[in-house]
């Protein structure tokens, strides 16, 4: 019983890890970026999130249409292909993934995606595969889940 509880605090650290290095990549980027790319009344969608999820876990230079059938079966949620493509606009103002119109018709649902130097830092932190975040913040997240799991008192 205690091992599943250390696995399920190390899984939930090495999430909150992921989720803290991808708000501040978008942070970053809304430095560099217009304003109607970083700008929410309610923070980062979830669907922004899930679809960039969705990709670290795909091959590379993948078409719109299987992010969106993949997204559905990964993580339960429906994006449409429109919905899909927006959200992978954002992602390409963000600087985390490129996008390659098919040369054979504009049809977004063609589009092949490709992630970027920081998206794949990223995706390897997601999925496990790297120690970039190995330290930090990891003591601290742990710290602060610790005290959250323990009733919030700090």
């Amino acid at each position: 019983m205690k091992g599943e509880k250390v696995m399920s605090l190390s899984c939930t650290i090495s999430s909150i890890q992921f989720d803290f290095a991808f708000n501040d990549a978008i942070k970053k980027a809304s430095k560099s970026v217009s304003g109607e790319a970083t700008t929410f009344q309610n923070g980062i969608p979830n669907q922004t999130v899930l679809v960039f999820k969705t990709i670290c876990c795909l091959p590379d230079e993948i078409h719109t249409r299987i992010i969106s059938e993949w997204t559905r079966k990964l993580f339960g949620v429906a994006v449409s292909t429109t919905s899909t493509v927006r959200n992978l606009h954002k992602l390409d103002s963000y600087g985390l993934i490129d996008i390659v119109d098919n040369p054979h018709g504009k049809s977004h649902k063609f589009t092949w995606i490709k992630l970027t130097a920081q998206g794949r830092k990223l995706q390897k932190l997601f999925v496990g595969s790297s120690s970039d975040w190995k330290d930090k913040p990891r003591p601290i997240i742990e710290r602060n889940l610790k005290s959250a799991m323990a009733g919030g008192d700090e």
